[in-house]
């Protein structure tokens, strides 16, 4: 049984490896964007790193809606 088995891993050994590059790719993309959700709530500093860096909450999203142009940028987003 289990030669059968190893049998089977290894004609299937190439199967994994074209799949590889997709798992990547949606890894990438799903779990990439909770990078930057960490960061926009930090006064990230390249310097220190994403773990080294100071906790703000939500002083960065404050000081953009501060911003006198910030309302227009936002209604011309929409409007696009």
């Amino acid at each position: 049984m289990k030669a059968k088995n190893k049998a089977k891993l290894r004609r299937e050994i190439p199967l994994y490896i074209m799949l590889l590059p997709a798992v990547i790719i949606m890894l990438i993309y799903s779990y990439g964007p909770m990078v930057g959700n960490v960061i926009a709530f930090q006064r990230f500093l390249p310097g220190k790193g994403l773990f080294g860096s100071q906790y703000v909450g939500l002083e960065n999203f404050l000081y953009m809606f501060k911003i006198p142009g910030f309302w227009n940028v936002i209604y011309n987003t929409v409007s696009i």
